[in-house]
């Protein structure tokens, strides 16, 4: 009889959420930072679930929880990331390097313009 590793579920469903995550992002030019930062706490949501049900539904009176170590690590990897990238842009940060890099300068030459001026304006002498 297979074993159930707590954190394998959460694991999967981690992978799909991220990759139709970055699908998506990319189909529709939607920001990626957005939906990370709002889709981790549903992942710790979800373990924490799976943590739960594990104990409820274990028919042993004194129920060990097995972890899948890569899954939880994982996991724990994308929380810390996700607290980071919380952090850098709630400082401001993010914000700016996003303004520094999506700034372009352009040098160029302007036509020159011959337009006749009425008579009521004046010049003003500074």
């Amino acid at each position: 009889m297979r074993k159930w590793r707590v954190g394998s579920i959460s694991m999967g469903l981690s992978l799909i959420a991220l990759g139709v995550t970055l699908f998506l992002s990319q189909l529709y030019n939607w920001e990626v930072t957005t939906f990370i930062l709002s889709w981790i706490p549903i992942l710790l949501i979800i373990l924490g679930i799976e943590i739960l049900i594990y104990l409820l539904l274990s028919k042993q009176e004194q129920p060990i929880v097995r972890y899948d170590v890569f899954s939880i690590l994982f996991i724990l990897f994308i929380g810390v990331l996700t607290l980071g990238i919380y952090f850098v842009t709630s400082t401001g940060l993010v914000t700016t390097v996003k303004e520094y890099v999506d700034t372009e300068e352009v040098n160029g030459m302007l036509p020159e313009v011959n337009q006749k001026l009425s008579k009521d304006i004046k010049k003003s002498g500074h």
